[in-house]
């Protein structure tokens, strides 16, 4: 016992001596060889056993290195030298804990990591184990797995990692096998991933099996496919041949989408699909073709054109920019009935004004849908001789959406007059006048989705009824009538685009040329042209197949056949006494492939050199508030009927017409002393001119002002004070019809 005192007091006097010694010292990190880590199976709690350790002896474990919340803790019984903790979880995967261990008085030790393995898994599958039936599309699809143990679980997925399960099923008592139904696994080849869980083991890793495609329909040939995309207001066809009744045909926009744009079943070899709208510009649809139990057929590509686009006129544009008065741009050699549109650069979708070529938005009476009993008395008259009621002629305007119009007509004998805006589909969408008085006149906005005005003129009972001077015009009042010029053509043929009724197996290869693939014979195309009864007319045309030309009265009966079935390139005929319009047709005689060139109709019994269709060209005139003081640029575009809408052409303008600088010796400026006014003399004016004068040269402020009288060619600016000391002014002049003219700086003497 002394010898105990003896240590302990030698051991105070150290510590006086040296009293960092008095701070307990650091616990030993327990050694990695000493630590047990078991992780079982998810539902038994795991387990940290540290051995080699002292009576009181306290034990903690970590999930890192830094963190202070401990996964588990323990503390040495007595008697022992050993700890065991449990921990719910530490998870199914491999890892690392870190353990440290405080003994008595002594701090705590640094963390030990000690690694453990993952929990014990399933056996994987192997992949001859797996078969997998692709069915088509309306069978579910099937994955057997074999030689398997009674109660392993099989999960089936679409990826090596997504957790969504697409298929399970476990194996029953007594069997070694199971079989997987799954709605659809898609109709082209690809992988599929499987897993086994056996018992309480932890579920295996993926598997993967490949599968085949689904059986697929045979695949559509471009040759088979005639894509035609019409300007915007009709909607666009795609044509396929070839097909079996009950084929599913579907048409996409792009190689990719889900959704098809199109989609019909085939009830004969050749069947048609409309899409509203294909777009303005060449593109590729994409075809398909779906046959009984088969799978979708892959997709075919088919390109298609462009809509036709208007064209500007280069070098016939002339714009005025005026001072204090509307600009104007006026453009040569256009169609009667083109819009032209301005517009302040490249990008803006608002235009800054709106003109058409010609005033008057409606063409000469012989354009009209005429009733039977209905005549054109002069350009601008219509009679009708009406036998009762609700005998009705009208004519179709084309028209913008959201913009203002006036209508005007004289109505004779109180026949019913209607105006009405319609659809790209001709479906009205609102009445804008409905009278009977005897000079009615509308102004009305279209609305947004409108494309032509209906101008419709009606019997209210039988009798004789007269209208005259119709006129449609862009503009928010009513002008006076104009007449619109005619349309002076040789070639009374549009071009073939413009045909009334084009056959399935036709193809445009050119304003005045097609192509026809007949499969049978009498596969026709033909247009129907306004004529006059009983007139000679002469036609030509370069083909290898058959013209037949008819004339046709007004409620569309054929009155006679002149040409039929012909191979003759050239020939001439004339009209029954009743003619309204002659049909020209080209047809074949047989299955195969024909062209048609250059086909013209013409007045006269001799057939002339080939011409297009021409059209009058006329002035249009477009007025713009102001387009700007200095110069610059705008962009016009022209949309001729049915075509879209020209590329922006840039114009260049000049700046506005800017007065001529004074001459500084024309200015004399008085500083008188105070307490009388100062005064500013201009000579050499005009009458009219006014002078402007101001303390800077960039100063909007007007210091003072004076027009020059009539008769004068002087003026005399009286001002409060200039100031006592010598300085600057400046001073402009701006002439009638000018704009203000640059600063021209003064300086005046001090008082």
């Amino acid at each position: 016992m002394k010898k105990y005192k003896l240590i302990l007091s030698i051991f105070l006097a150290i510590v006086m001596i040296v009293p960092q010694l008095a701070y307990a010292a650091q616990s030993t990190a327990p050694y990695v060889s000493t630590i047990k880590v078991v992780n079982n199976q998810t539902g038994t709690a795991d387990t940290v056993t540290v051995s080699d350790l002292f009576e009181g002896d306290v034990v903690k474990v970590y999930a890192n290195p830094s963190t202070t919340a401990t996964l588990g803790t323990g503390t040495v019984a007595v008697g022992s030298s050993a700890v065991v903790i449990s921990i719910t979880q530490l998870g199914t995967a491999a890892g690392t804990i870190y353990v440290t261990v405080t003994s008595g008085t002594d701090s705590q030790s640094n963390r030990t990591p000690k690694s453990y393995a993952a929990e014990p898994a399933s056996a994987f599958l192997d992949a001859t184990q797996i078969a997998i039936t692709n069915n088509p599309t309306g069978t579910s699809d099937i994955v057997d797995v074999v030689n398997l143990a009674v109660g392993d679980i099989i999960r089936v997925y679409n990826s090596p990692s997504d957790s969504t399960i697409i298929g399970t099923a476990t194996v029953a008592s007594g069997q070694t096998s199971v079989s997987i139904s799954i709605a659809q696994i898609g109709a082209k080849s690809g992988t599929l991933y499987l897993t086994r869980t056996t018992g309480s083991a932890q579920e295996s890793s993926r598997v993967s099996k490949s599968y085949r495609a689904e059986t697929a329909t045979p695949a559509l040939i471009t040759a088979d496919i005639v894509v035609t995309n019409f300007t915007t207001g009709t909607s666009d066809t795609i044509v396929v041949r070839n097909v079996q009744s009950g084929d599913i045909i579907k048409v996409y926009a792009t190689d990719r989408d889900s959704t098809a744009i199109a989609t019909k079943t085939a009830t004969s070899t050749s069947e048609t699909l409309t899409v509203s709208q294909l777009g303005k510009n060449a593109g590729q649809v994409y075809v398909t073709l779906t046959r009984g139990s088969m799978a979708e057929s892959s997709r075919v590509a088919k390109a298609y054109n462009s809509e036709t686009a208007s064209t500007v006129p280069m070098n016939n544009i002339k714009i005025v920019n005026n001072v204090g008065t509307a600009d104007t741009v006026t453009i040569a050699n256009l169609n009667p009935t083109d819009i032209i549109r301005i517009y302040a650069n490249k990008t803006t979708t608002t235009p800054m004004a709106i003109g058409t070529a010609n005033k008057n938005l409606l063409p000469q009476v012989s354009n009209w849908t005429l009733h039977a009993n209905a005549s054109s008395t002069s350009n601008y008259g219509l009679r009708l001789v009406a036998t009762a009621a609700g005998q009705l002629s009208y004519y179709d305007v084309p028209v913008l959406g959201s913009q203002s119009y006036a209508f005007q007509v004289t109505n004779t004998n109180a026949g019913t007059v209607n105006v009405r805006t319609l659809d790209a589909s001709k479906n009205v969408i609102a009445s804008k006048l409905s009278t009977t008085v005897a000079s009615p006149t509308a102004t009305f906005t279209t609305e947004s989705t409108a494309a032509y005005i209906r101008v419709e003129f009606t019997s209210t009972a039988a009798g004789t009824f007269n209208w005259s001077n119709a006129q449609v015009e862009l503009g928010s009042s009513v002008t006076s009538f104009e007449e619109q010029e005619a349309r002076a053509t040789k070639n009374m043929l549009p071009p073939v685009s413009q045909w009334t009724s084009l056959h399935v197996n036709t193809k445009v290869l050119s304003n005045y040329k097609l192509k026809l693939t007949a499969t049978a014979a009498s596969q026709r195309s033909y247009v129907r042209v306004k004529a006059s009864p009983s007139t000679l007319y002469s036609f030509s045309a370069q083909h290898d197949g058959q013209v037949t030309i008819s004339s046709i009265s007004s409620a569309g009966a054929t009155l006679a056949t002149h040409i039929n079935a012909s191979s003759a390139q050239s020939g001439s005929f004339t009209t029954s006494a009743s003619t309204a319009y002659i049909e020209f047709a080209v047809t074949n005689g047989a299955s195969g492939t024909f062209t048609f060139t250059n086909p013209m109709l013409e007045i006269g019994g001799t057939a002339t050199k080939f011409e297009p269709m021409a059209m009058p060209k006329v002035n249009g005139f477009v007025s713009v508030s102001q387009i700007g003081a200095a110069a610059g640029t705008i962009y016009i575009t022209i949309t001729s009927p049915g075509s879209l809408e020209s590329a922006r052409m840039v114009k260049n303008f000049n700046a506005e017409a800017a007065s001529r600088a004074l001459n500084i010796k024309a200015i004399t400026v008085k500083n008188n002393k105070v307490g009388t006014n100062d005064t500013v003399t201009v000579t050499g004016l005009t009458a009219g001119d006014v002078i402007k004068i101001y303390r800077t040269k960039l100063t909007s402020t007007v210091l003072a002002t004076s027009t020059v009288g009539a008769g004068a060619n002087t003026t005399t600016i009286s001002i409060a004070q200039l100031g006592q000391t010598k300085g600057t002014i400046f001073v402009t002049v701006t002439n009638s019809g000018k704009r203000e003219s640059v600063r021209v700086s003064k300086t005046y003497v001090a008082e």
